[in-house]
């Protein structure tokens, strides 16, 4: 009987020892879950910023870009564009201005392009030759200045209201230049590499045609709905309606006359004839 009972308390304490894997396992297992909830939100915060970022122009933004078209030939600016076809919301109101509030999903992140604009105002460009509305073609071929060859070229400045700073310059897939924030300026110019290319001549108005870009405080009238700023310093017109006067005859009550406050209608007074009593002033 005692060899049995040593038996049976060997087999429970084993049985004890093997009980407390399941415990230990749950107490590793808490933290690690934890750890990895943390990770996974961590991940989940940077894919949405990412993809936030990725997506502007998004379909509620509408920007502006100043853009023109330069040519070291003559060393002018062409007119802007004149077209009214907009099938994607990147289009130019002959403004020298792209306005840039996409349609659809399809041209907006990366996918709001330079190319985008040109379709809708019936332009073409690539490295070697642009192509007008009119179907005049401008090429870079035998094109030369200052007696180094022209090249067909993008110079970006990221802030027109900054173009004195040196912009970005773009030889290749130039119609695959997207556009990346509002109130960017471009220049399309045919000139040699490394030439001083111009800002455009409306880098100056972007900031007007964009309020959020304004810096001297909120604009309260849009103008014609899309974005243009109505700067004229009108803010509306007087409602009071015009003071009236009445000429009162013998035997009439005695004049008032009312001052009005802020909200209340003009002011009227009645002159009184013979016989009346003293005026009164009551003040609003």
């Amino acid at each position: 009987m005692g060899k049995a009972s040593s038996s049976k308390k060997v087999a429970r304490a084993a049985r004890a020892g093997q009980s407390t894997g399941p415990s230990e396992r749950r107490e590793l297992g808490f933290p690690i879950a934890i750890a990895a909830v943390v990770i996974l939100g961590v991940l989940l915060v940077a894919w949405a910023r990412t993809q936030r970022e990725s997506d502007a122009p998004s379909l509620t933004d509408h920007w502006h870009s100043a853009y023109g078209v330069y040519t070291c030939t003559d060393g002018e600016f062409l007119p802007p564009f004149d077209s009214e076809f907009d099938p994607d919301g990147i289009h130019s109101h002959q403004d020298g201005l792209i306005h840039i509030h996409p349609f659809g999903s399809r041209v907006t992140g990366e996918d709001a392009l330079l190319d985008v604009f040109f379709e809708a105002m019936f332009v073409s460009l690539d490295e070697g030759l642009m192509v007008l509305p009119d179907g005049t073609e401008l090429t870079a071929e035998g094109t030369e200045c200052d007696g180094e060859p022209a090249v067909w070229q993008i110079a970006r400045w990221p802030d027109a209201a900054d173009v004195e700073s040196d912009p970005e310059v773009v030889t290749e897939d130039l119609s695959l230049v997207s556009f990346e924030q509002d109130g960017e300026a471009f220049t399309i110019a045919l000139a040699p590499i490394g030439a001083d290319i111009p800002p455009p001549p409306t880098a100056a108005e972007v900031a007007e045609a964009s309020p959020s870009l304004l810096s001297e405080g909120p604009v309260t009238d849009l103008g014609d709905g899309e974005g243009n700023v109505d700067l004229s310093g009108d803010t509306g017109t007087d409602s009071d309606p015009t003071p009236s006067t009445t000429v009162a005859g013998d035997g009439d009550p005695a004049p008032s006359t009312t001052v009005a406050g802020d909200g209340d209608p003009a002011p009227s007074t009645t002159v009184a004839g013979d016989g009346d009593p003293a005026p009164s002033t009551t003040a609003g």
